[in-house]
């Protein structure tokens, strides 16, 4: 149930773009990978160096959510603001979001919501630290074509050679009919089928096919107790495919971002066009570890802004595809530089704006 909550809450415009692409040329390929310099990144210049300054390898190249973290120097209260809205439905039956508190002997003492089904508040405070998230867009899914054999239509052509797809019976009940209908799904390496002809198939590789679900689970449990940076970005970096900034504060003035989304190592910037299947060079090579993941600590702003936007400046040293929206970051960032001090007030009126 948790993956399939993922994969609701997954952002994907593959196919979307990818059909624009066939349309318009591959010069629009180009245009939407393009960075856009007049919209700010959620983790700014000096963190780019922070992080890898001692590495060896080269530099390289929801509809409203949002979040931002105000620092104690811009609070008028001198203590961190925090406020996030994700823009999930309010108004549906049976409600997405719950307010709940849990308070137990194992030192669990938190507060915030959750969702039907996820044993743990995913957005809230405990004792320490609050931590709140939106969604990320970064492109986690990508699309494969896999040419099947002349004479066994049930083997494709993968990177290694012909290999046998694995089918499954699924029994779906439907309303109004005594007995189950059967569908044959199909599975690749790389995942499910979703398209197929008489000479090849298309299928999906989601980064939420590669985690496991139990260790998702532990994660929500553990961030529960978080008190500290470290912690935080340990544990929701531990979410499978939950595509999110993750934004943080702390009882000590600590404010703070994560990017949670897994960052998958990939040879090939064309990650929107659909992929041959065939060709060794567009298998993903595992994901980015913790450390090279984008996060922020204490900048020098006094805050810390996400609003579905581009995560990373332009000198980023890895390619970090996405669907991005550049237009809110740009009113958010005006907001948060119009005053000196920020009240809480004034966090709820830029919530409302």
């Amino acid at each position: 149930m948790y993956q399939t909550w993922f994969a609701h809450t997954l952002v994907d415009r593959d196919e979307n773009f990818n059909e624009l692409i066939g349309k318009l040329g591959g010069e629009l390929s180009e245009i939407l990978r393009r960075y856009q310099p007049w919209s700010p990144p959620t983790v700014p210049d000096n963190f780019l160096q922070k992080m890898f300054q001692t590495e060896q390898f080269p530099f390289r190249m929801t509809n409203a959510s949002n979040s931002w973290v105000i620092s104690p120097q811009k609070s008028a209260s001198g203590a961190a603001i925090h406020a996030s809205d994700p823009h999930l439905r309010v108004n549906s039956v049976p409600g997405f979001w719950y307010i709940a508190g849990l308070h137990a002997g194992d030192g669990t003492n938190v507060l915030g919501v959750t969702a039907p089904g996820i044993p743990s508040v995913v957005m809230g405070h405990n004792d320490q630290i609050a931590y709140a998230f939106t969604v990320a867009a970064i492109d986690v899914v990508d699309y494969y074509t896999l040419k099947r054999h002349p004479n066994d239509r049930l083997l494709v052509k993968m990177p290694g050679g012909y290999q046998p797809m694995r089918v499954e019976a699924v029994q779906i009940a439907v309303q109004g009919e005594s007995r189950r209908r059967t569908e044959k799904m199909y599975y690749t390496d790389y995942g499910p089928v979703i398209r197929m002809d008489s000479t090849q198939v298309t299928c999906l590789h989601w980064a939420g096919m590669d985690f496991n679900t139990a260790e998702i689970f532990k994660s929500g449990f553990e961030l529960q107790k978080a008190d500290n940076f470290d912690e935080f970005r340990r544990y929701v970096t531990r979410f499978g495919a939950l595509d999110a900034n993750w934004t943080y504060s702390d009882i000590h003035g600590n404010i703070g971002y994560q990017l949670g989304a897994p960052i998958p190592r990939r040879n090939y910037l064309n990650t929107f066009e659909v992929q041959a299947g065939a060709d060794t060079l567009r298998q993903w090579q595992g994901y980015h570890p913790l450390n090279e993941t984008p996060y922020v600590f204490n900048p020098d702003e006094g805050w810390v802004v996400t609003c579905n936007n581009q995560i990373v400046p332009e000198k980023w040293p890895y390619d970090l595809p996405g669907f991005y929206d550049p237009y809110r970051i740009t009113r958010a960032t005006k907001l948060l530089r119009e005053k000196e001090k920020f009240s809480v007030a004034d966090a709820q009126r830029m919530q409302l704006d």
